[in-house]
């Protein structure tokens, strides 16, 4: 048996990291009917997803002898390059497939150059590139990119989702389906989340053009980086919370509810400034006490009050609401559920802005819940999402994206940063 987790002498060394320890490995769930990774071994295979597993592969040792959990990643993107289907394969529709797929081709290029031991962010040497692949499947990567580029349909810099956004645009009143990850949330139109990936993506295969010797490609996309920076505050921010809203529909509307992950990947990207960011903070952290959210075990609501019924989707979905303000399922599933999806975010955001004692806080909790399994139970179980006592209200009961917050562990308390280039 080999235990297969970062930083291994001084984890193994502590209890309190025995979360880390059980729960590593679990984000890689691979499907080998469809050479993916997948939501776990038995449930689908999604775009979105690919760079939460190259991010966490980053760090991880060898699986075995000449076998690293990034091989796994590279396999699922060669079988999305040739055309394999996935959820999240409409991207017009779904805005952060792109990014996702470009952000994870970058961290395959750079292998485990980053690991344990070294600083994340840009790899020089191009001696640790896989240089081989990247050459090969260059074409497919840009191929992704030029699509986010085309969705910027107004010019501003940001992509657009052909799903407007508007309120009551879905079934009976209802919201739409989602433009991202958040299935049944109805972002749309500019989506704070996925313009946040694209942001990433940018900065990434413009290290890669570089590294091919591409200059005029590589210029190409860190104007497009620059341009998305310089208008996401702006088109986000809400003065009436002073937090950042999740979409702006096509409409002009914003549409806020306090969604801890925006603020998250805001903050951990560098698309805000520290002062901004500090003070988006700031009300994040007043707002869980408002609300008295603090059983961080089991992980964070996807957002602090609940959601419109014109702003959750229709037909009889998990979590949908009748009542007009939502109140009626607050806490079910993603009308404010509970999970550990997406809390790296919020985790790295506040590690990225030098605030320890509160990331701590809720990282500890939540390897305490990793140490003792209450984030599986079998699929089905319903425990990736809980109401805020803990009763399961979800449907995989492993989901793979409730271990991404792990990587916090290396990103934000050693102090790694996000695997990116900076420039």
């Amino acid at each position: 048996m080999t235990e297969v987790y970062p930083n291994q002498a001084q984890v193994k060394s502590d209890p309190e990291l025995a979360g880390l320890r059980r729960g590593w490995m679990n984000i890689f769930q691979f499907r080998p009917d469809v050479a993916c990774l997948s939501n776990n071994s038995i449930s689908d295979n999604v775009l979105f997803c690919v760079y939460e597993y190259a991010d966490q592969a980053l760090f991880t040792p060898p699986i075995f002898d000449d076998f690293t959990a990034m091989d796994l990643v590279q396999t699922t993107l060669d079988s999305y390059f040739d055309g394999a289907f996935g959820y999240g394969g409409d991207r017009d529709i779904f805005v952060d497939s792109d990014p996702a797929i470009v952000i994870a081709a970058w961290c395959v290029a750079h292998g485990g150059a980053i690991g344990s031991n070294a600083s994340a962010g840009s790899v020089k040497s191009a001696a640790w590139v896989r240089m081989k692949w990247l050459a090969r499947r260059i074409h497919s990567v840009e191929n992704y990119a030029d699509h986010i580029i085309a969705a910027d349909v107004d010019g501003d810099g940001l992509a657009e989702s052909k799903r407007s956004g508007n309120c009551g645009s879905g079934i009976k009143g209802a919201g739409e389906w989602s433009s991202n990850w958040w299935d049944v949330v109805s972002f749309g139109w500019k989506d704070a989340y996925g313009n946040a990936l694209d942001y990433r993506a940018f900065r990434c295969i413009a290290e890669l053009e570089r590294l091919l010797g591409r200059q005029d490609r590589a210029k190409l996309h860190s104007k497009r980086a620059d341009m998305i920076r310089a208008v996401y505050y702006k088109t986000f921010y809400n003065p009436d919370t002073g937090v950042l809203a999740g979409w702006r529909s096509k409409d002009g509307a914003l549409h806020d509810y306090w969604f801890p992950f925006i603020a998250g990947i805001a903050c951990s990207y560098g698309l805000v400034t520290a002062q901004q960011g500090n003070a988006i903070m700031d009300k994040m952290q007043a707002k869980f006490s408002e609300v008295g959210y603090s059983n961080y075990r089991i992980g964070l609501p996807g957002n602090l009050v609940p959601i419109a019924r014109k702003d959750y989707a229709g037909g009889g979905v998990m979590g949908q609401p009748s009542k007009d303000d939502g109140s009626d399922s607050f806490q079910i599933y993603e009308n404010g559920g509970v999970t550990g999806s997406f809390v790296y975010f919020y985790l790295q955001g506040l590690y990225s802005l030098g605030r320890r004692a509160e990331a701590d806080n809720i990282l500890n909790a939540m390897l305490g819940g990793y140490r003792d399994g209450v984030y599986q139970n079998g699929v089905g179980s319903g425990v990736d999402w809980k109401r805020w006592d803990g009763t399961p209200c979800g449907y995989e009961g492993l989901l793979t994206d409730t271990y991404y917050a792990l990587t916090a562990y290396m990103t934000g308390r050693l102090g790694k940063g996000v695997p990116m280039p900076t420039q």
